[in-house]
């Protein structure tokens, strides 16, 4: 039995699809390489998007100016101190760039003391010391040091 022309020209267009299926498939995988690129290139083209802070929302204290956000937290050290029994000697705020800037010194029992650093340190707004100091005097320790703190 001879084959037909149809079942002769079916068989080459399986072949020959058979064939080009390999360098089609290369040039759909490099098609897909180019558009992502080119997606890419578009994002970065258009620009870095709005700006984000580097400390979550509420961990910033609210301010106008790094002056305000000092004046601020030298406020809340203020009623921090008090409320914690200690004596207020310094809470001056500080011109700084960038972060609120608060030189404080603060003196009372040790446990007074380190529970207010503590508290410092742990409460929201974010303050935190920079430097600090702590010095025995009798019966009593002084702390101090500079307080900064991020606002916005």
């Amino acid at each position: 039995m001879r084959p037909t022309p149809l079942a002769l020209g079916t068989a080459a267009g399986v072949a020959a699809a058979a064939l080009l299926a390999i360098p089609a498939a290369d040039s759909v995988r490099d098609l897909r390489a180019a558009r992502t690129a080119r997606a890419t290139l578009a994002q970065l083209a258009a620009g870095p998007g709005p700006a984000r802070g580097i400390v979550i929302d509420g961990d910033a204290t609210p301010a106008r100016d790094a002056g305000a956000a000092a004046d601020r937290l030298a406020v809340r050290l203020r009623t921090s101190a008090i409320r914690s029994g200690l004596l207020l000697e310094v809470a001056t705020p500080v011109p700084s760039d960038g972060l609120a800037r608060v030189q404080l010194t603060v003196s009372g029992s040790e446990d007074a003391v380190v529970g207010f650093a503590d508290m410092l340190e742990r409460s929201r707004p974010l303050a935190r010391f920079v430097t600090w100091r702590m010095t025995a005097a009798g019966g009593a320790v002084t702390l101090s040091g500079d307080v900064v703190g991020p606002w916005q």
